[in-house]
């Protein structure tokens, strides 16, 4: 039966070129000259290219869609001359990847070019002989999926920069209230800390106009006063160290801690130091043992060196009461080192970070005074010097606190 129809069947018959036209695949039919001149046009092309097949036939390629002008970008010419040339010399179907070849607008349409993405591929026409005749250049306009993968991938880009604003606002909302916890913080430790100084000053001065009005001979006796003078030196000396702390917070937070570099030997400044503490080493019954040369020659901020000094013997003398206390200065070519050692309550492990960040300290703040400021503070100021401190310790073993400086602060800085 198929034998007797294919017999019936006159190929003589068959329009070929309305079957061309009539075709649902949008196509063109392209002589293998150097100019690609188009000889038949699908219907279906005609539609999708917005223009007759009247216009079309007779006209170069390349001349009937030319690259769009607008585009500085457009390379849809080069592209598909590069595939019909690759189909003349290998004689085989060429299929390209989907690219962007803008068309012209007809008049009536406002003229310009529209934006338009092609899958296209291009197969040569061959004869008998195996020459080719032609070659058809089928498209399909893919532009609406370009575009809706283009929205997709845009929507999908807005999310994700959503979500990353997002979660840029839970930080930013984060560290605000952290800072404002910070500072409600600072707040209640420093009314604390201010307080108590204050209310000790005025119980003296108190106390002295209450014997002065009873008409006390012996309130105001040199022995008194002596002692009413110590206590309030003592007292201010609080007021004024608390004070500096939250001073030098305050200039760490707005990056404004500055540096006088000068030539020092830090010996003579552990030295004087050391010799101010002494009386409240004594108080506490600390021993101070020193180990240091004679001359450790260096360019470092001398209020700054003296504020590192004070804060880790401070420390020492607070935490180890009635314990020794090893201070150790030496120096190599390049670098400065000063350790501050004692025997005291330790720290644990776990805290041994947590104690150079603002509020915190070794122990529970209801056993201790103070800010919680002053090794946050002293790491700024070495790490300002381009150095660094350290601190080994266990709990109930005591610490030892090690400070690296270069000797030249002020050329590390520079670098």
């Amino acid at each position: 039966m198929i034998q007797a129809m294919k017999k019936s069947i006159d190929p003589r018959r068959i329009d070929f070129e309305s079957a061309f036209n009539a075709s649902p695949v949008a196509c063109i039919l392209l002589l293998p000259n150097p100019e690609f001149t188009i000889i038949a046009v699908s219907e279906a092309y005609s539609q999708a290219a917005m223009r007759t097949r009247e216009d079309l036939i007779g006209l170069p390629l390349f001349e009937a869609f030319p690259d769009n002008p607008g585009d500085p970008a457009a390379d849809g010419v080069a592209k598909l001359s590069a595939s019909l040339k690759r189909v003349l010399e290998y004689r085989h179907a060429d299929k390209m990847a989907i690219q962007k070849y803008d068309i012209p607008r007809p008049e009536a349409l406002g003229g310009g070019f529209e934006k338009r993405w092609w899958n296209p591929v291009n197969s040569p026409v061959l004869n008998d002989q195996g020459e080719i005749e032609a070659i058809i250049h089928q498209v399909e306009d893919v532009t609406e999926i370009v575009l809706l993968k283009k929205t997709v991938f845009e929507q999908n880009q807005l999310f994700e920069e959503l979500q990353m604003s997002e979660l840029a606002l839970k930080s930013s909302q984060g560290k605000l209230e952290s800072a404002v916890r910070a500072r409600d913080e600072l707040i209640s430790i420093c009314s604390h800390e201010l307080r108590t100084p204050v209310t000790s000053m005025r119980l003296q001065t108190q106390m002295t106009k209450r014997n002065l009005a009873k008409g006390d001979p012996l309130a105001l006796s040199p022995e008194r006063m002596k002692k009413l003078v110590e206590q309030s030196d003592r007292q201010l000396d609080r007021l004024t160290r608390l004070i500096e702390e939250m001073l030098d917070f305050s200039r760490v937070q707005a990056g404004k801690l500055k540096l006088h570099i000068e030539n020092l030997n830090l010996v003579d400044v552990v030295c004087e130091v050391v010799e101010r503490l002494e009386p409240q080493a004594q108080v506490a019954q600390c021993t101070l043992i020193l180990d240091f040369k004679p001359i450790i020659q260096g360019f470092w901020d001398r209020i700054r060196l003296e504020q590192i000094i004070t804060n880790l013997l401070v420390n020492a003398i607070r935490y180890a009461p009635g314990k020794p206390i090893r201070i150790q200065a030496d120096h190599d070519d390049s670098v400065a080192t000063f350790k501050v050692e004692d025997e005291g309550v330790g720290i644990h492990s776990e805290d041994l970070e947590r104690i150079f960040k603002p509020y915190e300290r070794a122990v529970s703040v209801s056993s201790m005074s103070g800010l919680g400021l002053g090794l946050y503070i002293t790491r700024q100021i070495v790490e300002s010097h381009h150095g660094q401190i350290q601190v080994r310790s266990e709990l109930g073993k005591g610490a030892c606190f090690t400070v690296e400086l270069p000797l030249n602060a002020q050329e590390a800085v520079i670098a």
